[in-house]
């Protein structure tokens, strides 16, 4: 992604992090007072958005896909890999690992942060354990949302592909993705939320990028398929349960050729 740059790697997976996300940690944590645990409560969310990557990185490489890299920026993370099969079962067990982790780490929050609240509920580590608790349910559950592409649509994708191919799958969850972006924008706009139109606009486009990469990948392999041609020795479509592969025709100095040790074969060939 443009104007990111690289922090470390992590199991040769290389981390890089927006300028833009910096930039707005730094505002948000400088241009007011903010309270410690309010810093450091932010600060989390630096780990909790990589953690939520590497689970899909992490399983996309029990499948065998390579990972390039993670960028963590305002709106999330995104992990990019070398590829991603046309498999229901891939996406959607890839997809389903991020909210996973945040689910997991939410539930080993819960017990310490109830700890410290019977200690001290006015504490700065409550308050901290209280944040990281909050973020990890909302990456959660905002990331189950089937607004395409999130977790939550690839996942509806997965679904959708069980019943029709990759290319109408994809239409149908960017269908659904874009309802949920309305929803999302207009909800936003009603609370008076500026980040929401802004989150929604990138869904739509995000999901109109995806679209139009499945549409041309497909078109693309629709033309490296060659047209069947018309076989002289054979009329019957299917060879067993396989169809007859083409076969090149035989011109007329390749048939001079068998014919000078085998015989007449012009009844038999491409010639009348």
């Amino acid at each position: 992604m443009f104007g990111s740059f690289k922090i470390g790697s992590i199991l040769g997976i290389t981390i890089r992090v927006h300028v833009l996300l910096v930039v707005l940690l730094a505002l948000f944590a400088f241009g007011g007072s903010r309270s410690t645990a309010e810093v450091i409560s932010l600060a989390l969310l630096f780990p909790i958005l990589l953690l939520h990557e590497l689970g899909h990185c992490l399983v996309a490489r029990k499948f065998g896909l390579g990972v390039l890299d993670i960028t963590l920026w305002p709106l999330g993370g995104m992990a990019r890999m070398t590829n991603m099969p046309e498999s229901g079962r891939v996406e959607g067990w890839v997809a389903v690992a991020g909210p996973a982790v945040n689910f997991v780490l939410a539930a080993l929050i819960i017990p310490v942060w109830m700890l410290a609240l019977m200690m001290d509920e006015r504490s700065d580590l409550t308050s901290i354990l209280w944040y990281a608790l909050w973020i990890n349910i909302v990456l959660g559950v905002f990331n189950l949302i089937p607004a395409f592409p999130t977790d939550g649509g690839r996942i509806l994708r997965a679904i959708f592909s069980r019943s029709v191919d990759w290319e109408r799958a994809t239409e149908r969850a960017v269908f659904v993705g874009r309802i949920f972006a309305v929803l999302i924008g207009v909800v936003g706009l009603a609370l008076g939320n500026w980040v929401a139109p802004l989150l929604a606009g990138w869904l739509w486009w995000m999901g109109a990028l995806e679209l139009a990469q499945v549409r041309d990948r497909h078109r693309v392999r629709e033309q490296e398929v060659p047209e069947p041609q018309a076989n002289a020795f054979s009329h019957a479509p299917f060879d067993g349960d396989f169809p007859l592969r083409a076969k090149r025709r035989f011109t007329d100095e390749d048939i001079e050729r068998l014919e000078r040790h085998r015989g007449r074969l012009r009844p038999f060939g491409d010639g009348p």
